[in-house]
């Protein structure tokens, strides 16, 4: 399945890249992680660099569903390592893709639920608060939540002790 991902290039500014659909893990039936691949034509030896993305419901709000590039590397051709899930979690794999070991507490869907990118909306950080036990896009929110606040220095802590926020 092929997605298409915005990508801010410095010339030409955003444009769309059309990415191979590798992986999609859901948790409670929404994207939680996927892996990516695009094609690099101006390599020494052209190839497909896989791409991973973390989704996340903005402070747990299923319709405000946001995605972050969690980094990037490899080859197609080098596969995906299988993961050991502690519950039972809902993946989907391309068939273009190796999988290295053996999923556990992995149910297999025959086809991904739909474009995980077209209903999300890029953020470029995200933070987590422990009080909440959500995920929120801090980029435009410097106070996502009632627990976080800006100290004054400008760094996240939580207001109740100053501690700062993901450490």
């Amino acid at each position: 399945m092929k997605v298409t991902i915005p990508n801010y290039d410095s010339r030409n500014g955003w444009i769309d890249v059309e990415h191979k659909l590798l992986y999609v893990e859901y948790r409670e039936d929404i994207p939680f992680a996927a892996i990516t691949a695009f094609y690099v034509p101006e390599a020494d030896k052209p190839y497909w660099r896989k791409v991973y993305w973390d989704f996340f419901p903005n402070g747990g709000d299923t319709n405000d569903m946001r995605y972050y590039e969690n980094g990037s590397g490899g080859s197609l051709e080098e596969g995906i390592n299988a993961c050991k899930f502690a519950k039972p979690v809902e993946v989907w794999i391309s068939s273009e893709i190796v999988i290295k070991g053996e999923f556990v507490n992995a149910v297999f869907l025959p086809k991904p639920k739909g474009d995980p990118f077209k209903e999300a909306q890029e953020t470029p950080s995200y933070i987590y608060c422990k009080k909440c036990n959500e995920y929120y896009d801090d980029y435009m929110e410097p106070e996502p939540c009632e627990h976080i606040c800006l100290s004054n220095d400008g760094e996240l802590v939580y207001r109740d002790n100053g501690e700062k926020v993901n450490d």
